[in-house]
């Protein structure tokens, strides 16, 4: 994984992408061919006030058209299927379990020394270091395809992989930043 530190470039392109502007970006994390983010990588933690709250979401996909394709197929069933393909397939769903640990692990790894310790004193250790994808403690479902797909771009992620590979979810070649 090379991670990027954002320019004002890529946070203009990544606020087409998304149609607002993103908060807490560390990073961008993937890029498609034609050189657009296509994953930024979001801080571990939030402020909300003087309140200090966990953010589960790694990795997060702005590429419109990985968006659209990936949306698409969550519309036709595919994390019921996919579950039911884990439940079925010990090795896959080993592959799943060791992802949740590379997301916590990566996770807590990025964030700055002063948020670590920040974390250890409002007691969100973990909620940081054992939730997986998206927050998830239950590691054999699916909360979201948009969330595997970016990680597999941004890291590797066996499920990402799989739905990538099976129905030929791919990044953009040039489509404009914000297209």
């Amino acid at each position: 994984m090379t991670l990027q530190p954002p320019t004002n470039a890529d946070l203009d392109a990544v606020t087409a992408q998304l149609g607002r502007r993103p908060r807490g970006v560390i990073a961008i994390a993937a890029r498609c061919p034609a050189g657009h983010p296509s994953v930024i990588a979001s801080g571990g933690l939030q402020r909300h006030g003087d309140r200090l709250v966990p953010f589960p979401t790694l990795y997060w996909l702005t590429c419109r058209q990985l968006v659209r394709a990936v949306s698409r197929l969550e519309m036709r069933g595919l994390i019921a299927e996919l579950e039911q393909e884990l439940a079925a397939d010990p090795e896959l769903l080993r592959q799943l379990a060791e992802d949740h640990r590379d997301y916590a692990r990566s996770r807590w790894e990025l964030l700055a020394p002063e948020d670590r310790e920040a974390a250890r004193a409002a007691g969100l250790t973990d909620d940081l270091q054992q939730r997986g994808i998206g927050g998830l403690v239950k590691w054999n479902t699916v909360k979201c395809l948009h969330l595997h797909v970016a990680h597999h771009l941004a890291a590797h992620n066996a499920l990402g992989a799989l739905v990538c590979a099976r129905f030929g979810v791919q990044p953009c070649t040039g489509e404009p930043a914000g297209g």
